[in-house]
């Protein structure tokens, strides 16, 4: 089984492989294996962060966030918007944006959440705002919507978001629109941090587009998901 397991199982993986710096580990939450899949709404909030805990995953929390804030450059104090991708689906995304947003917060920090998969809504669907709800879809076709027509406050303690509204058919054309830059620009001026939500890599164009609005990538690699030949 050693031999054939050509699977990423530990930061080893990386080493000399990979350039870019590794900010952050985080265990395996057993919490979200407790419901039987068949049993398991799509609307459970993953959330494994509790405040003033001293477990496993609320330090390795701490310190990724704590991490990213040292990303910044000489011309950026601290990475302003984050978003989390990765090679392939179910490798995490949702739960590390909301868990990140959750210990940002915590810091007392104006923490935004902006869904940006289009196609799929985990996000607002996670948080009970993905059903007929107005989002940024909606936002960028619609010229008369206001920003307060699409914010959602307080969806987490201290969070709030944009939801991703109606799936589109044209996701990529909304994306590519100067409506969206001048959202980014007024949100900057609003939240410490803005947290996006994205797809995944090499299977839609919709990453590319949005990394125009980016100050910082997570990239994230889930142990037993991905492919060692994969990571050059």
């Amino acid at each position: 089984r050693l031999i054939l397991d050509n699977k990423v199982r530990s930061r080893k993986d990386l080493d000399g492989v990979v350039s870019m710096p590794v900010v952050g580990e985080l265990p395996w939450a057993s919490k979200s294996r407790k419901r039987h899949k068949k049993n398991r709404k799509d609307t459970d909030v993953p959330i494994f962060y509790e405040r003033g805990s001293k477990s496993l995953m609320a330090e390795s929390l701490r310190i990724l966030c704590t991490n990213i804030d040292f990303m910044g450059t000489d011309n950026m104090s601290r990475p302003q918007v984050v978003t989390v991708s990765s090679f392939n689906v179910a490798a995490g995304k949702t739960s590390t944006v909301l868990n990140v947003a959750a210990c940002m917060a915590d810091n007392k920090r104006k923490v935004l959440l902006l869904d940006l998969d289009l196609r799929k809504r985990s996000l607002s669907r996670r948080l009970g705002v993905g059903h007929k709800t107005r989002g940024i879809s909606n936002y960028l076709y619609d010229q008369e919507l206001r920003l307060e027509d699409i914010l959602h406050r307080d969806i987490l303690h201290g969070v709030d978001i944009i939801p991703a509204g109606m799936v589109p058919p044209n996701p990529v054309e909304l994306l590519r629109r100067q409506r969206l830059d001048d959202l980014m620009a007024e949100l900057r001026t609003k939240y410490d941090y803005i947290i996006i939500d994205s797809v995944p890599v090499d299977i839609v164009a919709d990453p590319m587009v949005i990394d125009r609005l980016v100050d910082v990538t997570l990239f994230l690699i889930r142990v037993g998901n991905v492919d060692r030949r994969m990571l050059e």
